[in-house]
């Protein structure tokens, strides 16, 4: 979702599945399985949103916020 609430993509992702997310500032996550994914910046894998399958809302997407 950008900053201004319109939603960029809405599906159901599968196992191996790429989303490139768009180079814009204000970009938010929702996502009904935050355990499930595995997040690259910058080339980097960062550590996982968590370790559980949960729910999770407005994941902000800058790398500067994903880096910590």
């Amino acid at each position: 979702m950008d900053a201004s609430g319109d939603v960029l993509i809405e599906k159901l992702m599968l196992m191996g599945e790429i989303y490139r997310v768009p180079d814009r500032e204000g970009l938010k996550l929702n996502t009904g399985n935050a355990g499930a994914l595995k997040l690259i910046v910058n080339g980097t894998l960062i550590p996982p949103l968590s370790t559980e399958p949960e729910v999770m809302r407005n994941i902000d997407l800058s790398p500067q916020a994903l880096a910590q």
